[in-house]
């Protein structure tokens, strides 16, 4: 029976935030313990074929392509990778598939085109090339005096200097601003342009408005100390990039030194002036450069010095340590397919690191680009499913004396490995031996997915110094069949709130206000008890059996325990949780104003939020940011956490390093901005977040909307916009929703979301962006288990995850359980007693709908005899259908990535009594060729 009237409740979300107690407590502190082992990134040449300077390759592979002195390399977040082509007087692109092409110049040295596209306009010696986050190219222009935009579009214009050599302008419109032989240009987060000015010996900016100014440098070309930066003397500055805090980093290539400006105050961080290589492995301040000409930062805030006349790549870390990542110091083009420390370089320009950790090496005298994997994850090329990738080989080294026990990467839940680790060499593992600082192990990884999508595991060290988890990434690639609707059913929770039945099975345990969810690998469930009995995070492992993983089991809301273990601590009101490739678990501890961190080895800490209600902190760490009922979270690939901020109606993004922004939101709560910047945008009390493997962000927006945020970071709504229930069958973006609280996303980029006030989950199909219900009737209540899930009671549901075969679990909130919808399930159950030899119209015909879940075309397979699928006698295949049945004479049939077909059966009993029977299906779900998928068949002839 309903549990009450629809609407669900008067307890709305939107209302929820608003009744979550604020406590301002302090961090009490952080413990992590840290292995002594890194990676050694291998290097490779993306681009050029190196040796010689040319022009050719555009339309084919970047890697048998001709450059001439690259010079600089930008990224944007799609993948697409621009360089600087200098001497041949272009821009080139290289797309995510490998392919490079010319997007600006002409080839011919000079000056015009602006207005047009940029093709077919004139660059001369372009050296330095930079992205806004609209995704729009700055280049500097370097012998025309000029910083060129491209546009998306493709269309060049000048947005400074006039062409003529000179300084002059500050104060007024750049595009009448004289520059004197521009190299390097930034953008930051804000939109200000940074240039330098590199003949004028100064470092100019353009702001949003257009008008230019002077940041650092005083127009003398020496070396004078620091202090007030635009008092300060620069010597041919290059290279410049700047942090998410808006700190500015200049390469003072003559003077020998990097420089640093922070709030107007410039500052030298690495170099003493002489030209030289020194100082690997102390502080950088002490340390010797020779001619740096660019500067690159990663996610970490981890500094890459382009150290030209060195022939080397260096790194200052975050503690001010510099050491060399890449190159021998010597001269030349060698190392491809091994350690980026014994390769060669010949005057290296320009470094730039992208959001992966992935490090690009503008390499100009052997006209390559030249790039360094990643040690923030180890990422692996999209495989198909049942296959295995080429061997990576990965070196980890010894930073002091260490006895390893074991390297290891955990399995899928069907208890095979997603990633196969080989015979590892070079040093000692289960032996009890120890290994001397320095010693290089070299393990053997493939990545042979078990199953489409994202394929995320730690690989984990275990050492006598501690555990240490390093991230591997790969994405499989296949199809994936599920029916719909699928069978409902409990998974965890008797239906009475409260907190009991730790150790034994969750349908037995009590549970209390069920939020958010998370699913790891090897498929456990961990979702948030939020208030009430509860306050911790619980877990369901695989066998069905519930355990308490965070909070200390009081169900008392409160704060402590940051540096001890997380089952230790206190929570108030945690309203999600989710986990990263490495293992770390991230909780929304909502009433206490903070994101808790667990580590693998179960230690909690603060990540996020000073405890403290309130909205301050971007641009600055992210444990002295002010957050307002921080109600979910959410992982990119790259280790960036997502916050949704609900309270002060925005979404946050703390990076790897630390560092908290604002991503969407004005923090003005109301609807607009649509096809506008997100951060100009406005949400209402957003709700959960999730990322596609892209880098696109949707969000479950209180104003009864699924909103997009895309790769250069432009909003859109993607789903309802108008409260109420409606729309099924149609386009998403005509549809009501009625306060959705959390949205998901599989494989196929098919977006689930619970529609909270509705009492449904609903499915925004990815071929056709048509919407569906897959759960729920829209009375609240709680009956419907065993039954298709569309004839199911919900109330509530406030959290979804997915697992690894389609099927979906939510957290029903207000009947205390979380449901399971079994995408591989689907009874078809003809009640009505029907006549035998008539067609039962009573209850038929009766649909089910093929949904392929995969990111690869599911094929249904054409029969050696019969008819695929194959239908149970007394039962019929019925002309409604929009699947085909397939004879021996059909051609095979294609289900692409995101789309669904329909099967519709009719009921014809051939005998008296209970009939039963099945519908199979044969395909090539995940990439095996005769796989089956069966729905159960019921009916009475009488």
């Amino acid at each position: 029976m309903p549990i009450s009237a629809h609407p669900v409740s008067t307890l709305t979300l939107r209302n929820f935030w608003k009744t979550l107690p604020v406590l301002a407590l302090a961090c009490i502190g952080c413990l992590s313990a840290a292995a002594q082992l890194r990676i050694a990134p291998n290097i490779s040449t993306y681009a050029g074929t190196g040796g010689s300077y040319g022009f050719a390759g555009d339309g084919g592979a970047a890697t048998s392509a001709k450059l001439g002195a690259p010079s600089s390399v930008a990224i944007d977040r799609a993948g697409n990778h621009y360089i600087a082509d200098s001497g041949n007087n272009r821009i080139r692109m290289i797309d995510p598939s490998g392919t490079i092409s010319t997007i600006a110049g002409t080839g011919t040295s000079g000056y015009s085109g602006d207005g047009g596209a940029a093709t077919s306009a004139k660059l001369y010696n372009p050296i330095g090339v930079s992205l806004d986050t609209a995704g729009n190219l700055y280049v500097a222009d370097e012998f025309n005096n000029r910083i060129r935009k491209i546009t998306r579009a493709g269309i060049i214009s000048t947005v400074a200097g006039t062409g003529t050599a000179g300084y002059s302008g500050d104060g007024g419109a750049a595009t009448s601003a004289k520059i004197n032989m521009p190299w390097g240009v930034a953008v930051d987060a804000a939109g200000n342009l940074y240039i330098a000015d590199t003949s004028n010996a100064r470092i100019r900016m353009v702001n949003t408005s257009g008008t230019i100014s002077t940041v650092a440098g005083n127009g003398t070309a020496n070396y004078n100390g620091d202090g007030t930066a635009t008092s300060a003397e620069l010597d041919f500055p290059t290279g410049v990039t700047v942090d998410a805090r808006g700190n500015l980093y200049i390469a003072d290539a003559f003077n020998s030194r990097i420089r640093k400006v922070t709030a107007g105050v410039l500052t030298t961080i690495a170099g003493t002036g002489s030209y030289a290589y020194t100082g690997d492995g102390g502080p950088a301040t002490l340390a010797a450069l020779k001619f740096p000409y660019g500067v690159g930062l990663d996610g970490l805030g981890n500094l890459y010095i382009a150290d030209e006349a060195a022939y080397v790549i260096r790194e200052i870390d975050t503690t001010g340590t510099i050491n060399t990542v890449a190159g021998t110091g010597t001269y030349g083009y060698a190392g491809d397919g091994g350690a980026a420390s014994s390769a060669r370089f010949e005057q290296p320009y320009g470094v730039t690191v992208d959001e992966s950790g992935n490090l690009f090496i503008a390499d100009t005298v052997n006209y390559v680009i030249r790039e360094v994997e990643s040690t923030i994850a180890l990422y692996f090329p999209q495989t198909a499913v049942g296959q295995s990738s080429t061997t990576r080989y990965v070196n980890l080294i010894t930073t002091t004396a260490e006895r390893i026990t074991s390297i290891t990467a955990p399995v899928s839940p069907n208890g095979q490995p997603d990633f196969t680790i080989g015979a590892i060499t070079g040093c000692s593992i289960g032996t009890g031996v120890l290994n001397p600082a320095g010693t290089t192990c070299t393990v053997p990884i493939t990545f042979n997915p078990q199953y489409p999508g994202l394929r995320e595991v730690p690989l984990q060290a275990i050492t006598s110094a501690g555990n240490i988890n390093f991230a591997m990434d790969g994405v499989g690639v296949g199809p994936q069949a599920a029916f719909l609707p699928g069978t409902i059913t409990t998974y965890a929770g008797t239906g009475v709130g409260g907190t009991s039945g730790d150790g034994g099975a969750a349908t037995s345990a009590k549970i209390d206000a069920p939020w958010g969810m998370a699913m790891d690998l090897q498929g456990n469930l961990y979702f948030a008890s939020s208030g009430g009995t509860g306050n911790d995070i619980r877990k369901v492992d695989t066998g069905g059996t519930i355990s308490r993983f965070a909070g200390n089991g009081t169900g008392t809301a409160g704060f402590s325990g940051d540096g001890g273990a997380a089952t230790s601590a206190e929570l108030n009101n945690p309203s999600d949780v989710k986990v990263d490739a490495s293992g770390n678990f991230y909780i929304a501890d909502t009433g206490n104003q903070r994101i808790r961190k667990v580590t693998p080895a179960g230690v909690i800490s603060t990540y996020a939020g000073n405890g403290t209600a309130g909205y301050s902190g971007d641009g600055s760490a992210a444990v002295n940011a002010e957050l307002r009922t921080p109600a979910y979270v959410a992982l990119d690939r790259n280790g960036n956490l997502y916050i949704t901020d609900t309270g002060n109606c925005v979404i946050r993004k703390v990076d790897a390093g630390g560092t908290i922004t604002t991503v969407a939101g004005n923090g003005t709560c109301a609807y607009s901005g649509d096809g506008g910047a997100a951060t100009s945008a406005e949400l209402y009390f957003p709700g959960g977040i999730q990322l596609d493997k892209a880098g696109n962000l949707y969000i479950a927006d209180g104003n009864c909307a699924i909103r997009k945020v895309d790769l250069f970071a432009t909003i859109t709504t993607v789903a309802g916009g108008v409260c109420g229930y409606g729309g099924d069958g149609g386009l998403a973006t005509a549809a009501r929703l009625y306060y959705p609280s959390d949205v998901k996303l599989d494989a196929a980029g098919n977006l689930y979301i619970a529609d909270d006030s509705n009492a449904r989950i609903r499915k925004v199909d990815a071929a056709t962006n048509i919407i569906s219900t897959m759960a729920g009737t829209g009375t609240a209540g709680d009956s419907g288990d065993n039954g298709p899930a569309t004839s199911a009671e919900l109330y509530s549901p406030r959290g979804i995850a997915l697992d690894v075969n389609g099927n979906l679990y939510f957290s029903d909130n207000i009947t205390f359980r979380i449901r399971k919808i079994t995408a591989g399930q689907t009874n078809l159950n003809f009640a009505t007693p029907t006549a035998v030899g008539t067609t039962d119209s009573a209850d038929g015909p009766q649909t089910v709908t093929v949904s392929n879940i995969g990111n690869d075309s599911l094929i249904f397979a054409v029969p050696s005899s019969g008819t695929n699928p194959s239908i149970a006698s007394s039962f019929a295949y019925n002309s409604g259908s929009t699947c085909p049945q397939l004879s021996t004479s059909s051609s095979p049939y294609t289900l692409g990535v995101g789309a669904v077909c329909t099967y519709s059966v009719d009921f014809i009993p051939a005998a008296t009594g209970s009939i039963s029977g099945s519908l199979v299906l044969t395909d090539n779900a995940l990439n095996t060729a005769g796989s089956t998928q069966t729905v159960t068949l019921t009916g009475t002839g009488n």
